[in-house]
């Protein structure tokens, strides 16, 4: 758990688990996000709790997520519950006020398909209360082009005689 001096809170080692077919899509990126970067780089560049939670899905879009975590993220107005299902899918969710969340190391989005705030858009100033990521449907195409950009930057590398090693560092994370 980690917290700052504006009172966000995140906390993010809570592992669950993803089915075959949802890794296949979008695998987890092995050099991208784990529960313990992750919410470093996110709380120390936040103020509110929704800012944590843009701030999680940018890291996540840019640099994909190298486990399957479950994330809470609150300050004093709100807390967020967010999912992270694979390479780069994930959805966020916004508690209810006058709502406790309790949960063990499974995901519970499905159960709560009805809550009026759970429905979803790329956007987050539309709904306000959701965030995710593309649908499973566009993860294949986006990971076939990924797996493309991957194979070029090898590929360049070698012409410039140059190591194709990428050495991950705090500083590579930075939004902003």
């Amino acid at each position: 758990m980690c917290a700052n001096e504006y009172g966000v809170m995140m906390i993010m080692s809570i592992t669950s688990f993803s089915n075959k077919a949802a890794l296949q899509a979008d695998p987890l990126i092995p050099s991208g996000l784990t529960e313990f970067t992750a919410v470093d780089l996110v709380v120390c560049q936040s103020k509110t709790a929704r800012e944590a939670v843009e701030v999680l899905a940018s890291l996540l879009d840019r640099y994909g997520s190298s486990e399957i975590n479950i994330a809470l993220i609150a300050d004093q107005r709100e807390t967020w519950y967010v999912e992270m299902y694979n390479g780069h899918q994930y959805a966020a969710v916004k508690l209810p006020e006058d709502r406790v969340c309790a949960f063990g190391n499974e995901f519970l989005l499905e159960y709560v398909s009805d809550y009026e705030d759970s429905m979803g858009h790329s956007d987050i100033s539309v709904t306000m209360n959701t965030y995710t990521h593309l649908g499973l449907e566009e993860a294949v195409s986006e990971t076939n082009r990924l797996q493309q950009l991957e194979s070029a930057r090898k590929e360049q590398a070698a012409l410039e005689g140059k190591s194709d090693e990428v050495r991950i560092s705090k500083k590579m994370f930075r939004v902003g």
